[in-house]
């Protein structure tokens, strides 16, 4: 099915201007709505201070650390708090819990994110969703620089739940954009670009922290730069063909895909094709997945029928035979019988032999005609579908368009692997926000650091893109090595006193394998799911994985840091066993219908 859908939207192109473009604009997209998660070091943990301690010695642009805090009241004057940090301006820098929930409100909102998406996703379009949730977007990061007080602190969470919200909510839906417009071969390349705008996300925005200075006026930046992007949106982007294809919405893909050829320069092209029989075969055959199964259901229906009115015609047959037995036998018995009745008798018997011979002949007219009836109505139906090419709708609607959420649950084909990648997806999001906001405990200058591991996390993404489209390691292949990698690396963490440029190089790795272990669960998750069902599932699987998202802030605040690297090495332990129980999707088209997995 995959590939028939694919050869529609080729006609438009799939390699070309458009699809490039579009890259571009999600890549840019991306480099703003991942800015809330980017930016929690540098508003939630560890500020930079200037103090005097008890012997009256001033310390400048010193880290106000935990340790620090527990010899601060009494012995420590904070002379000045820079405004660059929530917990400097709202004077929350020694409560472990407060500061915890920056961290925590944002992936909260990220998870209502997932939840609002899985929901409006079957409602509206992609395109739809990428507008209201831009200029939402925009509104809550304005209305979050209006707040300067710690009265009003929970109001300033509130905002980054929506913040956190529908930043997901852009993501996720660019994301199935950018991968339903292109070839099967260059999608997991694109999600491993797209990927890179996260990367590029955390250097622009370090950079703005490091030479700015001041939180507000960073969001300014954000807030810019996003209205640009949604211009870009609603100007240049169209909606997936793929969604109204399978909505057997045709209207509305004929009108996006002309949209698309004639982006590519390609329109005249896609016009003339439209007359071509391939395409229209194509069309039939993607627009009659569920009329096939309509017309067996009736010709089932009607066989039954036939066959219930053979029987009853046998039964009248058989009736008949019996009285003219009957009458025989009287006959011969009569006394009056004579050869006129004998005759009679005979003639009426061959008469009625004559008739069965006729009703049998007659039925096997009447299946003739049947026959030819069908033929002519097919004849009708593939006239009708060339005439009126992806306009008419379906009048049945198939029991795989009332598929849902729980479905999910429902179908055994798709219930484990829902499940497990559930799974994955907590521990995957846990350890790679963890390392990041951990991120101020790294050896060195903190900017310096930052900047470094969001440089290491673009490559990974690129590397990334390039190895799991390798067939011999495919998708499983990459996480259970990095899996592995990362593993080792946190248990030397954890355990081992390292020399500071060992230590850093291991902190390095981890958030390498962290981000290619995270690029890949975005391939591999849209890859393994249904068409019909592929966003809700997805959704669902990102809801369960900010749930890990919330646990890191506050397991890096109340664990001490060795245990808080063991518990995260122990998960992704975890992780690379489960892999066991999920296939592998490497070179494989999309699934499009429930069917396809064998359920």
């Amino acid at each position: 099915m995959d590939e028939k859908i694919e050869k529609v939207i080729a006609l438009a192109g799939n390699q070309n201007r458009y699809q490039y473009f579009t890259l571009f604009v999600i890549v840019f997209l991306w480099i703003n709505c991942n800015f809330i998660s980017i930016i929690i070091p540098f508003i939630e943990r560890e500020p930079l201070i200037n103090y005097k301690d008890n012997d009256g010695e001033y310390h400048t642009n010193v880290t106000l650390t935990h340790e620090i805090c527990e010899e601060y009241e009494g012995k420590y004057e904070i002379v000045e708090r820079f405004n660059y940090s929530w917990v400097s301006e709202f004077g929350i820098e020694c409560n472990k819990f407060e500061v915890s929930l920056i961290g925590s409100f944002v992936f909260i909102g990220n998870t209502a994110g997932g939840i609002i998406f899985s929901i409006i996703n079957k409602l509206i379009s992609h395109k739809k969703i990428l507008i209201i949730s831009s200029f939402v977007f925009c509104i809550a990061a304005f209305l979050n620089t209006l707040i300067n007080s710690f009265d009003y602190f929970y109001g300033a969470l509130t905002c980054l739940i929506f913040l956190g919200a529908f930043g997901n909510c852009l993501c996720y839906s660019s994301l199935v954009i950018a991968e339903e417009i292109v070839s099967s071969d260059k999608r997991s390349l694109f999600s491993s670009i797209i990927n890179v705008g996260y990367a590029l996300c955390g250097v622009l925005y370090s950079l703005a922290f490091y030479f700015v200075q001041n939180w507000r006026t960073v969001y300014y930046i954000l807030i810019g730069a996003s209205l640009f992007a949604l211009f870009l949106i609603w100007a240049f982007i169209y909606d997936s063909p793929r969604g109204y294809i399978n909505k057997k919405d045709f209207k509305n893909t004929i009108r996006i895909l002309e949209g698309i050829a004639a982006f590519n320069g390609k329109l005249e092209e896609f016009k003339e094709s439209l007359k071509q029989d391939e395409f229209q075969d194509i069309i039939s055959a993607i627009k009659g997945e569920e009329d096939v199964a309509v017309k067996k259901e009736d010709l089932e229906i009607n066989v039954k029928k036939e066959n219930e009115k053979i029987k009853d015609d046998e039964d009248k047959q058989n009736n008949i035979d019996n009285e003219n037995n009957n009458d025989s036998e009287n006959n011969k018995d009569s006394e009056n019988n004579d050869n006129e009745n004998i005759i009679e008798i005979k003639i009426e018997k061959k008469n009625e032999e004559e008739e069965k011979e006729e009703k049998e002949e007659n039925k096997e007219e009447d299946e003739n005609e049947k026959n030819d009836d069908d033929q002519e109505n097919n004849i009708l139906y593939e006239k009708r579908n060339q005439s009126e090419p992806l306009v008419q709708k379906s009048e049945r609607k198939s029991k795989i368009q009332d598929i849902n959420i729980w479905s999910l649950f429902k179908y055994k084909s798709i219930r484990y692997k829902f499940l497990i990648l559930n799974m994955l997806w907590v521990g995957t999001r846990a350890v790679f926000n963890g390392i990041a906001i951990s991120s101020k405990s790294f050896p060195g200058n903190f900017y310096f650091n930052i900047i470094i591991l969001y440089i290491v996390e673009s490559i990974s993404c690129a590397l990334t893109g390039i190895t799991i489209d390798i067939k011999k390691l495919g998708r499983k292949g990459n996480l259970w090595i990095m899996y592995f990698l990362i593993t080792g690396a946190l248990l030397l963490l954890a355990f081992i006193d390292l020399d500071e440029t060992i230590e850093l190089s291991l902190n390095f790795l981890s958030r390498f394998c962290a981000a290619g272990i995270d690029v890949i669960y975005y391939t591999y998750s849209i890859e393994i799911y249904p068409t019909l069902v592929r966003s809700v599932a997805f959704g669902v699987n990102a809801t369960f994985g900010n749930g890990g998202s919330i646990i890191a802030p506050l397991l890096l605040e109340y664990l001490d840091y060795w245990l808080f690297l063991f518990v995260f090495a122990i998960v992704c332990f975890i992780n690379s066993f489960l892999l066991f129980f999920l296939p592998e999707t490497v070179g494989k088209p999309m699934i499009e219908t429930i069917e396809e997995l064998g359920d």
